[in-house]
């Protein structure tokens, strides 16, 4: 046992050696000017209203049910563009 992992053990640097090393390091290319884009906000990030759709439901008021039709909501958005 001892001498099959010792073996393996002085194989492994020749084997990882000849495997192929045709990757190339991956190059990162940044705007010149970060500073001035830093202080505009992003379109996704900007807070505003929008208008969302509520759906109809049944509602329960008094022992009886009801339906609420579905409307326009104007809603408070943060984050979405």
């Amino acid at each position: 046992m001892k001498r099959i992992l010792a073996c393996t053990l002085l194989a492994l640097p020749f084997a990882v050696t000849s495997l192929p090393t045709s990757v190339k390091a991956a190059s990162v290319v940044l705007p010149t000017s970060i500073t001035a884009q830093s202080n505009v906000p992003a379109s996704n990030q900007i807070a505003r209203y929008v208008r969302e759709w509520i759906p109809g439901h049944w509602n329960y008021h008094y022992g009886r049910r009801y339906w609420v039709r579905g409307h326009w909501a104007t809603v408070w958005r943060r984050g979405w563009g």
